[in-house]
């Protein structure tokens, strides 16, 4: 298995292509050249009409009005045009994004719990709504970790929420918890753990009783990059996962390409 640095540059370097990629397809399969045509038809009939509209040349304006009118069809085109490159490179992005993860570092040591509302285990009461899971910590990958709980109905997820753990040390800069779907609670009975500690950890669900709810703890390790800079308005310094590293590469890779774009042209 790759480690972190190799797969930074890894995704990195595949981002670079994705970016090359998207650059040409969106020039080439877009026909820019066509689009570009109806644009300027459409710029055309505004400067008429304003030059119409400023000499007050009633006549004037309702012909352009007319012909834009009749133009209206060269917009779907172009949207047309431009929309079919979306989607060939909307495709090869979930495609990259979905072959990265699978071979992302340190996912081999997440800790998968089942939870119950029974009454055994770490789990108080049994039926009183709040599903309760043990998880020990013995492992010497010190930190922050997320613990990422979701509810199923059959194979579909109805409900998810994290909580962040932290095992001798870690900071809550360290970890960057999923966004929750639909309602519920998530917690645990402290934040900060040492090692040969057992944690209890909860959810409540504000739904009708699920089939089953399952948890999963990174275990204090998971892929990330510090920036050498905090992104402005973000506030971020730390990339974590994947596919954020992947989308920064693409969107930072993408700019020295602008030039590219009127040489394929």
């Amino acid at each position: 298995m790759l480690d972190s640095n190799s797969f930074a540059i890894l995704v990195a370097f595949v981002a670079l292509l994705y970016a090359v990629a998207s650059t040409f397809i969106q020039q080439r399969l877009g026909n820019y050249k066509r689009i570009k045509e109806i644009q300027d038809t459409f710029k055309q009939l505004n400067d008429e009409f304003a030059e119409a509209r400023k000499q007050g040349d009633k006549r004037k304006m309702e012909e352009v009005m007319k012909k834009q009118s009749e133009s209206m069809p060269m917009l779907t085109e172009s949207m047309t045009l431009q929309f079919k490159p979306l989607i060939v490179i909307l495709a090869i992005f979930f495609l990259m994004t979905l072959s990265i993860s699978f071979i992302e570092p340190l996912k081999d040591d997440d800790i998968s719990l089942q939870m119950n509302d029974v009454g055994t285990g770490c789990d108080v009461k049994g039926g009183d709504g709040i599903y309760s899971a043990c998880l020990e910590f013995n492992s010497t990958n010190y930190g922050a970790g997320v613990l990422t709980v979701e509810a199923f109905n059959g194979d579909s997820v109805i409900a998810s929420n994290s909580t962040a753990l932290f095992y001798n040390g870690g900071k809550p800069d360290d970890v960057f918890p999923p966004r929750p779907n639909g309602k519920m609670d998530v917690w645990s009975d402290k934040e900060l753990y040492k090692q040969g500690d057992t944690a209890s950890v909860y959810a409540k669900l504000d739904s009708p009783d699920p089939q089953k709810v399952t948890a999963k703890f990174d275990n204090g390790t998971f892929f990330f990059v510090d920036l050498p800079f905090t992104i402005p308005l973000l506030n971020i310094s730390r990339i974590i996962g994947a596919t954020g590293w992947f989308i920064l590469c693409a969107v930072v890779l993408s700019i020295p390409l602008i030039p590219l774009k009127n040489y394929i042209r």
